[in-house]
């Protein structure tokens, strides 16, 4: 079986999935909901992690493999949120790309 780790993404080139990739015995760590940082990071890492899983998985059970390794990590952390929602589509991840450069241009 060949598969290649390159930064945080795991490419196996027999089956042409990919998913996201940590060391062995990494344990993924966050910023606690109570530490100096603007509200606004805190609120929005949940939505930052799930988003970025969702890039870096090929289809939906991928996602579902690794998602509940982030999300203890999120619960350790005791943010203020709501846990990773699930797997988004490339499709809605692209689009919300979009309407987010859209809203820079004036």
């Amino acid at each position: 079986m060949k598969t290649i780790n390159y930064l945080d993404v795991t490419l196996d080139l027999t089956s042409g999935q990919y998913y996201p990739y940590s060391k062995p015995n990494s344990i993924p760590l966050y910023v606690n909901s109570k530490s100096n940082h603007p509200p606004q990071i805190i609120r929005n890492l949940p939505s930052s992690i799930n988003r970025r899983l969702s890039d870096l998985s090929s289809n939906e059970a991928v996602f579902n493999k690794v998602a509940p390794t982030y999300q203890q990590a999120l619960n350790d952390s005791k943010p203020l949120v709501q846990q990773c929602n699930g797997y988004l589509p490339q499709r809605f991840c692209q689009q919300r790309i979009a309407r987010e450069d859209r809203s820079f241009i004036q």
